[in-house]
């Protein structure tokens, strides 16, 4: 076995058992005798859980970059559209896994407070295909923006509500999907070319 597929075998075994017991309750030990390896074995491969952890959020940050990117290169699809399509991506991918998967937000948790610098990257990231979205859309003069970076970073800011799960526990799928739609409506007509 390769070391990338005996790194996707604990990260996968490391998933389920966070999944079902949380991040909280795993020990190192468990991970490895679900991997069929001895937890010095698996210490070869993973200095300790948090490192486990990061590689999960990594898979599933790329995941969600991949999908993003293709709304985002779309080349016959208006700017107004990829917004939409952008947060409603995030708000069902977000959703959807931690719907399935709560006890995960345990790990969404520790990441924030242990080691930050791996959701940072993640907001990093959105914020770059956010900010490719108002160049071209600039460039395309279907929105005026001054600033892209700075207008990326401000409408990122106003999408946490879609994918932090603690700020999403508190309303159901339906009423997410209604303030999305809104809040896309508002941005759009802010970010307009006003045509005069």
């Amino acid at each position: 076995m390769t070391e990338k597929s005996t790194r996707i075998k604990i990260l996968t075994a490391a998933e389920a058992r966070f999944t079902q017991y949380g991040y909280g309750k795993t020990t190192m030990a468990e991970i490895a005798r679900d991997c069929d390896m001895t937890a010095g074995n698996l210490y070869r491969h993973f200095e300790n859980k948090l490192e486990i952890g990061a590689g999960i959020a990594a898979f599933y940050f790329d995941e969600e970059h991949r999908a993003l990117e293709k709304i985002i290169d779309q080349s016959d699809v208006s700017a107004e559209q990829k917004l939409m399509e952008f947060v409603a991506y995030i708000l069902q991918h977000c959703h959807g896994y931690f719907t399935k998967s709560p006890k995960v937000i345990e790990l969404v948790q520790e990441m924030e407070v242990k080691s930050p610098c791996v959701c940072e990257q993640h907001q990093d990231r959105k914020i770059k295909l956010l900010t490719t979205l108002l160049q071209h859309a600039a460039h395309n003069q279907e929105f005026q923006i001054e600033d892209p970076v700075a207008t990326a970073a401000a409408i990122h800011v106003a999408l946490i509500s879609f994918q932090y799960p603690p700020m999403m526990a508190q309303y159901s799928l339906e009423e997410l999907e209604n303030n999305a739609r809104t809040l896309c409506q508002l941005l759009v007509t802010g970010l307009r070319k006003i045509k005069g």
